[in-house]
């Protein structure tokens, strides 16, 4: 299954010190899950990450880091030129050059080489002073091109308005 990685925004908080909680994604050149008996055949090469902002309608690439085999690099919101609000999306790509500006984002690469039930995930990275939580996610592929489909969580989702509490939807 290939993957999108959905970039969230940097969070303010407001009457704070330290008023913004950073984010970033954590992605790597190798595949996350397999069976040992298939690992001859893994892709070696570099591979491409593009990130992507949405701007009027179109997609553009904000970014492009070429990542060496078994290497890890870490995105952060806020080395890039996108605004809190703004839709981001990093893409995994064997392609070189992708057009600067498209209408549709690109189909992500897979890094499976077998059917090991685990999905390619990246580390969801959310830092706050000197602290720092991390989840894994993805957005799959398939997703993008429902054209019907539901939200469901496995926790109630409050909404509600206590003004102690902050909640955000991606």
């Amino acid at each position: 299954m290939t993957n999108y990685f959905p970039l969230p925004p940097n969070i303010k908080i407001e009457d704070q010190k330290n008023n913004i909680i950073q984010s970033s994604i954590t992605l790597m050149n190798y595949p996350n899950n397999f069976l040992l008996k298939n690992s001859k055949i893994i892709n070696r090469k570099n591979k491409y990450f593009y990130v992507f902002k949405l701007e009027n309608s179109l997609w553009e690439i904000v970014d492009v880091k070429k990542i060496a085999f078994g290497e890890f690099f870490e995105f952060k919101r806020s080395n890039l030129d996108v605004k809190d609000d703004q839709m981001t999306v990093i893409v995994p790509s064997h392609e070189r050059n992708i057009d600067n500006y498209l209408y549709k984002l690109p189909t992500p690469l897979s890094f499976r080489v077998d059917d090991s039930p685990i999905d390619e995930r990246g580390s969801y990275n959310f830092i706050y002073c000197d602290s720092t939580a991390s989840y894994q996610g993805e957005y799959p592929y398939f997703m993008a091109s429902l054209k019907r489909s539901s939200f469901f969580s496995f926790d109630s989702l409050r909404l509600d308005n206590n003004a102690d509490s902050l909640c955000y939807l991606i």
